[in-house]
């Protein structure tokens, strides 16, 4: 008897294991977000000089925002849906439609805000690279932080010219081969700005990790804290990445699923993001966490997190707004 064994289910599979996944990264975020605002709360006073510490903070702080916000929005249109009589359906869809494009622009905000900071934490993996290989010095500081408007708008532009272009060819208005051959490159140039790049980072930050753990007595404490941050973020977003991507990618034509796979690719980016930058910055507060499970206090610990304590005293350090590179 020879029976072939069927492994068509496989795919299938792996895209449903994938979307449980996300969907529970995205509720096990809840969890870890009361630890990590205690910990960003004690540590306030010697992080206000760290613009990347405390941008990933808002970021967390705006995600869940905006999440609640959508939330309570579409429950409270869907109650007024339901006491409204069957003469308005008109109505009904419209207030329907609020809360939906409400989410959607903001998914599509923070993945542009996503693909920003994953392109900064890209070139300054190659900035320190080339720092730690050549003599040669390179000044990034924290004026890095004023590239983010514009590289927001640039990739809202390409996302813009992309879009004009799929529905001119899919209506024929357009059907040349330079529009075919923008359209393969801004494809090429969006999996290149939201995966392969956030696949090199880590890798990248490799030989500077090592370095810096060679040579540990020449890096101030908050140096080695900020090259931890990011390479452990880095490393847990190609983690996170890897799991996502069965769910992203669908095995019909490539090009007629693009815009589907990128908006997967947005609300992966988007569920996955607060707790990536939960846990590379735990990881690099262990410390903290490790003295909060020894003499745990659920008063102190509620008063750290609303903000009603005083944060714990530091030895002052001398300000370094750019000592990422």
């Amino acid at each position: 008897m020879n029976a072939t064994l069927d492994f068509s289910y496989i795919p299938e599979l792996l895209e449903t294991s994938s979307m449980v996944a996300l969907v529970a990264f995205f509720f096990i975020s809840y969890s870890t977000l009361p630890f990590y605002i205690y910990v960003h709360n004690l540590n306030r006073s010697k992080e206000k000089d760290l613009p990347f510490v405390q941008l990933f903070y808002k970021i967390v702080k705006w995600s869940y925002w905006f999440c609640s916000a959508s939330v309570l929005m579409f429950s409270l249109m869907s109650l007024l849906v339901i006491n409204l009589s069957d003469k308005f359906k008109s109505a009904k869809r419209m207030i329907l439609w609020i809360p939906f494009i409400f989410f959607m622009a903001s998914i599509y905000i923070f993945h542009i805000l996503q693909q920003t900071i994953h392109l900064l934490l890209f070139l300054l993996a190659i900035i320190n690279s080339l720092k730690y290989r050549s003599p040669l010095h390179f000044a990034f500081k924290a004026q890095y932080l004023n590239y983010i408007t514009p590289l927001n708008v640039f990739f809202v532009l390409l996302d813009v010219a992309a879009f004009m272009l799929h529905v001119l060819r899919q209506y024929g208005v357009l059907n040349t081969e330079k529009v075919q051959v923008f359209i393969a490159c801004n494809e090429a140039l969006y999996m290149f700005f939201n995966i392969v790049i956030s696949f090199l980072t880590p890798f990248i930050y490799i030989p500077i990790m090592i370095d810096i753990r060679k040579n540990r007595h020449l890096h101030s404490p908050q140096h080695m804290f900020l090259h931890n941050y990011i390479f452990f973020q880095s490393s847990l977003v190609v983690l996170f990445k890897l799991i996502i991507l069965p769910y992203c990618f669908d095995t019909g034509n490539f090009y007629s699923k693009f815009f589907l796979m990128m908006m997967k690719i947005a609300i992966g980016d988007v569920l996955t993001a607060p707790l990536i930058i939960q846990l590379s910055y735990l990881r690099c507060n262990l410390h903290e966490l490790i003295v909060l499970n020894d003499s745990f206090d659920l008063h102190k610990f509620v008063k750290v997190i609303i903000g009603k304590t005083e944060n714990s005293v530091h030895p002052s350090e001398a300000p370094i707004a750019f000592s990422i590179t």
